[in-house]
C-alpha cells in the first residue's frame, strides 16, 4: 500500500479517513505499527474496505487528531460526550502517551453556570457573605466558647451546693459590661426562678482559679457585635447586601447557639444567646438554658 493511499477506520460504527504516511508518523504507537511497511500486508480490511476497532468512537476522534497535528493530545474542553476515563482507556488500547495532568478538566470545561456563579461580583454577592458570617461564627466559637461553657456549667454546679438557691427547670445567665469603652466581663447574674443571684463581680467574690485563667481580661465586642448581627464594614450602605448578610449571620448565630448547646448536652439544652436591651446602665448578654434537657440528660440535679 502506497504511502499516500488513504484508509478508512471503522471505530465502533464511526468512520475515520487518514493517510497511512499519518499514522506512519508515529510508528511506536498501535496504529503506527499495523500500517507500517513491514506489517502493512498483513492487515487486511473487511469487505467495506474498511478496518475495524470495536471501541469508542467518539474518543477515538482524540486519538486521531493526535496523528493530525504532529502528537498533540487535543483534549475536549467539556466532558459531556465522555468521560476522562474513557479517553484514558482509549488511549492506553491505541499505544498513545499521555500524562495525567491532560485529563485534568480546565475551568473553560465549566457549565455557563459554573462560571457565572465564579464571576467577582457573583461571589461578592452570594458566596462571599455566606463565608463571611460561617468565618465569623468559627472566630467567635473559638475566642469565646470556652468561656460560655465554663459560666454555663459553674452555674449549674453552684446552684447544687448552694442550699438556698433554686433556680428552676429554666434560667439564663446574664453577662454584664460596661455601657461604654471596651467590653470588659464586670459580673454574671443568674437569674432564675425564684431569684437573682450575684456570682461573678469585679470584687472576686469567688476564690481565684474559679474561672479560667485571664477570663476577667477579655474583651468582649466581638462576641456582642456578632449576636446583634452587626453587618461587615464592606456591607454598610449597601441595602440588598445588608439583607443577605443579616439572614446569612442569622443563621451562622443559631448554628453557634445549637453547637453550643450540644457541647453541652444536647441542642435543646442552650436556647439562645442573645442581646437584651440595656438594664440600668449594663449591656447584657444573655444565655437562656433549659436545665430540664439537663436533668434528662444526667438525672437528678440538686437545686434544679
Amino acid at each position: 500500500m502506497p504511502h499516500t493511499d488513504r484508509v478508512t477506520l471503522n471505530v465502533g460504527g464511526r468512520r475515520y479517513v487518514t493517510l497511512v504516511d499519518t499514522l506512519r508518523a508515529f510508528p511506536d504507537t498501535l496504529l503506527g505499527t499495523m500500517f507500517s511497511e513491514a506489517n502493512i500486508s498483513l492487515v487486511k480490511p473487511d469487505d467495506y474496505d474498511e478496518y475495524f476497532f470495536d471501541r469508542n468512537g467518539d474518543a477515538f476522534a482524540v486519538v486521531i487528531e493526535y496523528y493530525r497535528n504532529g502528537g498533540r493530545l487535543l483534549v475536549p474542553q467539556s466532558w459531556t460526550v465522555f468521560s476522562p476515563k474513557m479517553l484514558c482507556a482509549e488511549l492506553d488500547y491505541f499505544q498513545i502517551p499521555f500524562s495525567a495532568d491532560l485529563l485534568t478538566p480546565t475551568p473553560t470545561s465549566q457549565t455557563l453556570l459554573d462560571m457565572a456563579r465564579n464571576l467577582a461580583t457573583s461571589k461578592r454577592y452570594r458566596d462571599d457573605i455566606a463565608l463571611r458570617a460561617t468565618t465569623r461564627a468559627s472566630h467567635v466559637m473559638t475566642h469565646y466558647g470556652d468561656h460560655l461553657l465554663h459560666l454555663i456549667w459553674f452555674s449549674l454546679e453552684f446552684a447544687q451546693q448552694s442550699n438556698h438557691t433554686s433556680i428552676g427547670p429554666h434560667f439564663s445567665l446574664d453577662l454584664k459590661f460596661p455601657p461604654q469603652g471596651p467590653q470588659m466581663l464586670t459580673s454574671v447574674v443568674l437569674n432564675g426562678r425564684t431569684r437573682a443571684v450575684n456570682m461573678v463581680s469585679a470584687a472576686h467574690e469567688f476564690p481565684p482559679g474559679t474561672f479560667h485563667d485571664g477570663w476577667q481580661a477579655v474583651e468582649w465586642s466581638t462576641l456582642r457585635s456578632f449576636l446583634e448581627l452587626e453587618p461587615a464594614p464592606e456591607t454598610k450602605g449597601l441595602f440588598y447586601m445588608r439583607a443577605k448578610e443579616r439572614a446569612a449571620l442569622m443563621a451562622a448565630r443559631a448554628e453557634f447557639v445549637r453547637a453550643l448547646s450540644c457541647a453541652v448536652s444536647d441542642e435543646s439544652v442552650v436556647t439562645a444567646v442573645g442581646v437584651v436591651k440595656p438594664a440600668m446602665g449594663w449591656n447584657i448578654i444573655r444565655i437562656q438554658v433549659n436545665a430540664d434537657s439537663l436533668r434528662d440528660a444526667y438525672g437528678s440535679l440538686p437545686g434544679i
